[in-house]
């Protein structure tokens, strides 16, 4: 690139495989977010001059090549999973006029250690327990590929844990006696006022909760792999995003009357055909033909069986909620009959859906309701051109997949 260039944008090179080197122009001062994400063959990164001083979230996330690194002087700030992802990366070199960040015994952290940035593979395959530091306040690095680690020590400063990153392996976790925010039971990390499920470790085949919490946390059973089935108390009311994400063999899910907020997206990489069972005294939520709804069923909030083929949407449902057909890779064609509302990344992962008709029923649009399916080629909108705002509503192809009623 040449030397005029400021500024590179967000997944400006994202994906791109046979990127092997690259040479940052002097006057960039920030990598943006997930700049070089998912470039496989990166080896080797060439800063021409010292004035970045931000690497954004997963800037160079999954690149799989890279084993050294180097933090020039005036990079402050180094945000969240970086390097997620990166399995060989083991050398980085911090220049010595940097005071703001260390690197030692494979792990790479602020400089006051309030913060763990990347862990390195190399040093997680060779341990059985990951201590978390003593000042560390939150953590979100991944250490998933310590597949021999059965202790995770949480210590007394920390006080925000997101677990997408923890190994299935993990057995025994012991809290500081001073930590102030989380507690152990039930072979879960809970927070102290009993308002968050954060992370469940259990290896039962059957979960049974019975302490009365009301959130279940986004990622908080990526670490029971083998769960064939979970009953919640009747206290929980919200189901997050990703729940149960790797819980491959999970059947069954018992929900109590009191849930009235569930993700469309709180089984991903579940086992397909989930099981859902919810107290009949729900007021919220029904489900039927293994489809969860909405009471009265005017809106589809997940389908619960893999599509194969085309889907027929009800004719009293209008509403679609987010991700309510995620990774429903089998399903070639949808029938919106009389939708009046379509949300967020509604077919993200639909990897044979290439073609939507929307009727003319429609009223909302989410602007990323078509986000995270790059297959669809044509999106028809039976209304007038720009009739409805946010075109091309998420669409990775562009306005040229968006066809108006002419």
């Amino acid at each position: 690139m040449p030397n005029s260039i400021k500024e590179i944008g967000e997944r400006a090179f994202g994906s791109c495989a046979s990127l092997e080197e690259i040479s940052i122009p002097e006057k960039i001062e920030r990598i943006e977010n997930a700049t070089f994400i998912f470039c496989s063959n990166l080896k080797n990164v060439i800063f021409l001059g010292n004035n970045v001083q931000t690497i954004g979230y997963e800037a160079f996330g999954s690149c799989r090549s890279l084993k050294n690194f180097e933090i020039t002087k005036n990079v402050r700030e180094i945000e969240a999973r970086v390097f997620s992802g990166d399995e060989i990366l083991e050398n980085i070199n911090i220049n010595s006029e940097n005071k703001c960040f260390e690197y030692s015994q494979g792990m790479l952290m602020k400089k006051d250690k309030s913060k763990i940035l990347f862990v390195s593979n190399m040093y997680l395959q060779n341990i059985t327990t990951f201590s978390i530091p003593e000042g560390v306040t939150e953590f979100d690095v991944s250490i998933s590929a310590g597949k021999n680690i059965k202790t995770l020590n949480i210590p007394s400063t920390l006080t925000i844990l997101k677990t997408v990153g923890l190994p299935n392996s993990i057995e025994n976790v012991n809290i500081s006696q001073e930590n102030q925010i989380f507690k152990v039971e039930e072979n879960c990390i809970y927070t102290q006022d009993n308002e968050n499920l954060i992370y469940c470790y259990s290896k039962d085949k059957n979960i049974i909760l019975k302490n009365q919490f009301k959130i279940v946390n986004t990622d908080s059973f990526s670490g029971t792999a083998g769960v064939e089935s979970i009953t919640f108390p009747e206290s929980v009311t919200t189901i997050q995003n990703r729940v149960f994400v790797y819980c491959v063999k999970l059947q069954t899910l018992n929900l109590g009357k009191n849930v009235n907020n569930i993700s469309g997206y709180f089984r991903a990489n579940t086992n397909r055909d989930l099981t859902i069972n919810i107290d009949n005294e729900n007021p919220y939520y029904m489900v039927e033909n293994n489809i969860l709804y909405s009471k009265n069923k005017e809106s589809i909030v997940a389908v619960l069986y893999e599509v194969k083929g085309i889907f027929n949407v009800p004719d009293q449902v209008k509403k679609i909620e987010t991700q309510a057909f995620g990774e429903q890779s089998e399903m070639t064609e949808i029938n919106l009959n009389k939708i009046e509302s379509m949300g967020k990344s509604i077919f993200s992962g639909c990897t044979k859906l290439t073609k939507v008709e929307i009727p003319n029923t429609i009223k909302e649009i989410n602007d990323k309701c078509f986000e995270g399916n790059s297959e669809i080629n044509e999106i028809k909108i039976n209304l007038k051109e720009n009739s409805i705002s946010g075109a091309p509503f998420g669409a990775v192809k562009g306005m040229k997949v968006i066809k108006w009623q002419e």
